[in-house]
């Protein structure tokens, strides 16, 4: 059942309702757990692509006009 959870393609939801379950004193329930596992997920993907940017050097950067 875990597995089906996480394959959510739509965490955003998740994460908001878990937030807004844990705001007004309400159990989260396996929610929690699972929103965390997205944004630390999320985190990680940003932070290894952000990486690699970092590494490639700022001339590539002005290919997309930053």
């Amino acid at each position: 059942m875990i597995g089906i959870i996480i394959l959510n393609p739509i965490p955003v939801t998740l994460i908001v309702e878990t937030i807004g379950a844990l705001l007004s004193n309400q159990p989260a329930g396996n929610e929690l757990g699972v929103a965390l596992a997205w944004c630390v997920g999320i985190m990680l993907l940003a932070y290894v692509l952000a990486m690699g940017v970092y590494n490639t050097g700022c001339n590539r950067l002005f290919l997309f006009g930053w």
